[in-house]
């Protein structure tokens, strides 16, 4: 697709989220595009710097991602613990865990992808892809549904870091492993 009628695809789209719903939803529409489109750009994924370890003993891709979730740990356990108005997002391990990284493995490996290497591969028009993203969306959207009775199978408490042992504690311990 040519860049000029996508870019004005994605601008009017902009203005639809800013006059329907709310300006805010419309820059974030917008930073999420410019970083799809940077990271696109930059050819930058992050099975890539794995693939590159294994096969040509380069760790930069690992060590990059690795200084990225340092980053972002510092300021969110940071945040976490500076303002109580802010949750963390916890998620129990549960039984319904495992069976979903099984069926997440599974399907990545038929897929030849995980969600956002399918996002990025349909993004990039490759057709395989295309054709998995709907069957992607689908099982979200099944999952999310059922996520109720999934639970019921079986969890424990989740325990939040920043909780249990205070900010600067958690962000150690996220470093560590």
């Amino acid at each position: 697709m040519k860049r000029t009628p996508l870019s004005l695809l994605l601008f009017l789209f902009f203005i639809f989220l800013a006059w329907t719903v709310s300006i805010r939803q419309a820059v974030l529409f917008a930073v999420g595009i410019g970083m799809g489109a940077a990271l696109a750009g930059a050819r930058f994924g992050f099975t890539t710097g794995w693939r590159q370890l294994i096969e040509h003993k380069d760790p930069k891709g690992v060590m990059g991602q690795l200084v990225l979730l340092a980053v972002a740990s510092a300021f969110s356990l940071t945040l976490l613990g500076q303002y109580s108005e802010l949750t963390a997002a916890l998620g129990p391990p549960s039984i319904s865990l495992l069976i979903g990284a099984f069926v997440f493995g599974l399907t990545m490996q038929i897929a030849d992808g995980c969600g956002s290497g399918t996002l990025y591969k349909a993004g990039l028009g490759i057709p395989l892809n295309m054709g998995i993203l709907p069957l992607f969306a689908l099982g979200s959207f099944l999952g999310s549904v059922q996520v109720g009775d999934w639970l019921k199978l079986g969890q424990i408490e989740p325990i939040g870091l920043v909780t249990e042992f205070g900010s600067v504690n958690a962000l150690v311990i996220t470093l560590i492993g």
